[in-house]
């Protein structure tokens, strides 16, 4: 297996998931993983991934510790991973991804301390970390991370990361990320397209919707 980089700092994420600790090894709680077994540290890939907005198919865990595990391991192994903000799928209250990076490995305690530390942007006052399911209206500050279900309305500053879902409306400043997924009706499934705030092909402050991957401008 190849082991690619991390992403740069301006698209990395931390999230948080624990492991049942089996004979040393690292063992996914969940029982629909099949007992798949995580890394102590370093490259980790989904063998299955979906980006379908439903539990399975991918890497699970809470952005910036924050939200509903589902299934979770309280007396394992809490481990921090890094993650692509631009691959992040809000499933209900957590997030999948298809892969990650396991950065650290201890208890609740020193898990979410090593989390803090690193969480500089969220912790400036001027930026946030939101999430919201269909139909959400969320509005964040310079480098938020905001996610939101379908139909929803999201509005981040300069350098943020818009994650919404099919029929969503996503506003960004200069040097931001909007990611869309969209249903696709001819292949029955979703699909994700990405298109970064350029200030030449995408404007900062203009409202925007994809529509089978193309991106369209909402009219005022």
């Amino acid at each position: 297996m190849d082991n690619p980089k991390m992403p740069p700092p301006k698209y990395r994420a931390l999230m948080l998931r624990t492991c049942k600790v089996v004979n040393g090894a690292l063992v996914s709680p969940s029982p629909d993983a099949g007992g798949f077994v995580w890394p102590r540290k370093g490259y980790v890939e989904c063998p299955d991934w979906n980006p379908r907005a439903e539990c399975g198919n991918g890497l699970h865990g809470l952005l910036w510790g924050e939200g509903e595990p589902g299934v979770w391991e309280m007396d394992g192994a809490w481990m921090v991973c890094a993650v692509d903000a631009r691959e992040i799928m809000t499933v209900e209250r957590k997030i999948k991804v298809p892969r990650a990076w396991v950065v650290f490995v201890g208890d609740r305690v020193t898990a979410y301390d090593y989390m803090r530390a690193r969480d500089t942007v969220a912790r400036s006052g001027y930026a946030s970390t939101l999430t919201g399911g269909d139909g959400s209206t969320l509005t964040g500050g310079d480098a938020s991370t905001l996610t939101g279900g379908n139909r929803s309305t999201l509005t981040g500053g300069y350098a943020s990361t818009l994650t919404g879902g099919d029929g969503s409306t996503l506003t960004g400043g200069d040097g931001s990320t909007l990611i869309f997924r969209w249903w696709d009706g001819v292949d029955c499934r979703y699909r994700v397209a990405a298109f970064e705030v350029d200030g030449v092909t995408v404007l900062p402050g203009v409202k925007y919707r994809c529509e089978r991957g193309a991106l369209v401008v909402v009219p005022a």
